[in-house]
């Protein structure tokens, strides 16, 4: 799955503790990055973990699939994992359980996010689900806690499937989703959403229209459209078979649980009401952006052995930034090793980081992936979260996140009506500073989420 749904299906944290706790480290998180500090206060609020390395099919442009991983095969263990939670989970909104390997070929998969689902993450797994799997472990699937499955299944039938999945089974994929629909509605669940995730490329683009009509009739929550990645065709990483879709046909993303979700979060959200209709971002020109990389504030990349790399479009192990993150005792000192601090520092003129940072393979994924992730958290954001913002929005936001992210230009053409927002509700305004813990101790047994009316 990408973000491109995620404003509108995710909800909002129920836990009031975990709200303030979560929001609190989300503005940290923005101030530090709009005074661009080298270092910073916050943890990530944005986590992506893979828990496999390895992989079963050989899809071409995968560095896991053609074997060109530059990473031990391996998994991860859970005291690894119950770590990595136990030190930044209470802080963190959303968690991404893939990046280079098939999660399900962890064993342990569903038992190891079931333990942290009081944590309230948000969490997505991206599978190829050509495995021969029971019932009993597709229900572990469903009552994990996941909030979204995403399936990816390149064709709408099995010749032109297998063209890309190599050493997939198209029939067996189709039987999994079959048997995850049914299963989901005899438990009466909304999560996890069931999405049907369709890379397309010129090879299989003329499969859409059928695609749609047997997503309905799977029964799927979601469909989405993707451009797949093809390198061009004088690469030498260049398959020959293959090649990007025409360049026109962006993504796209439909569904029964998207038009669900959206209509209901519209009817509480004052960010959704002030800022309806699904839209991407805008499409300003990236060279007058400032010098940032948001993966450098917002989030973290754990791989299976331990090892932290900066995101997850540097796949390769020569490019991590951290050893192991058992090295350290919090997470905020990880996030304030060297090579992260030389890294913010070389965006501020500091000169070159010696990372990985200074020949970023696609510096334009983080324009993309984090406005959808500050979407969705400011649009479930409680009234003390929007009257924060709204009372000094230049401390929070750069100037282009008004152009990219609609929330964010909502907060500032209503900065006077939302900073007034909800004046009685006793949770008081954020102020960073050694104090700002005192919030925790602030916050009222139950912090409602009172919006302006429709």
């Amino acid at each position: 799955m990408s973000d491109l749904a995620l404003p509108y299906v995710m909800p909002p944290v129920a836990d009031a503790e975990l709200s303030v706790r979560k929001h609190r480290n989300f503005l940290k998180a923005l101030r530090n990055r709009r005074e661009r500090r080298t270092f910073v206060d916050s943890n990530p609020f944005d986590l992506t973990i893979d828990l496999t390395s390895s992989c079963q099919l050989r899809c071409p442009y995968c560095d896991t699939g053609n074997g060109r991983l530059q990473r031990p095969k391996t998994v991860i263990k859970p005291e690894l994992y119950h770590k990595l939670l136990a030190t930044v989970g209470d802080d963190c909104f959303l968690a991404w359980y893939f990046s280079n390997g098939e999660p399900l070929l962890h064993k342990r998969f569903s038992e190891l996010v079931g333990t942290t689902r009081d944590q309230e993450i948000f969490s997505v797994i991206s599978t190829n689900l050509s495995l021969p799997l029971s019932e009993e472990y597709l229900k572990s699937l469903l009552t994990c806690g996941l909030g979204v499955i995403s399936v990816s299944i390149d064709g709408a039938t099995a010749e032109t499937y297998m063209q890309y999945r190599r050493g997939g089974d198209f029939d067996l994929v189709l039987d999994n989703v079959r048997r995850l629909v049914r299963l989901k509605a005899e438990l009466g669940q909304i999560y996890p959403l069931i999405e049907w995730r369709f890379l397309r490329f010129r090879h299989n683009e003329h499969e859409e229209a059928a695609a749609r009509v047997l997503a309905a009739e799977l029964g799927v929550d979601l469909l989405e459209f993707w451009p797949g990645y093809a390198p061009p065709d004088d690469s030498p990483d260049a398959d020959g078979v293959f090649a990007s879709s025409a360049p026109l046909e962006g993504p796209s993303v439909s569904g029964p649980g998207l038009d669900l979700l959206a209509s209901r979060q519209a009817e509480t959200s004052i960010l959704a009401q002030l800022a309806p209709g699904i839209e991407i971002g805008g499409n300003a020109d990236m060279n007058s952006f400032t010098p940032k990389c948001d993966w450098l504030y917002f989030s973290g990349m754990l791989h299976p052995n331990g090892r932290v790399g900066p995101c997850c479009v540097s796949n390769h192990e020569p490019d991590d930034f951290v050893g192991s993150m058992t090295e350290y005792s919090t997470y905020n000192d990880l996030f304030n090793s060297s090579k992260y601090i030389a890294s913010r520092n070389m965006f501020t003129g500091g000169g070159p980081s010696g990372t990985v940072c200074q020949y970023c393979p696609n510096a334009g994924a983080q324009h993309y992936q984090f406005r959808m992730k500050m979407r969705a958290i400011l649009r479930n954001a409680p009234q003390w979260v929007v009257r924060t913002v709204a009372r000094e929005p230049d401390s929070y936001f750069l100037p282009e996140d008004r152009l990219l992210v609609p929330e964010v230009d909502a907060v500032y053409r209503h900065a006077s009506l939302l900073f007034h927002l909800g004046e009685t509700d006793r949770m008081p305004l954020f102020t960073p500073g050694p104090g700002d813990d005192s919030l925790m101790s602030a916050a009222p047994p139950s912090v409602t989420h009172r919006l302006l009316p429709s």
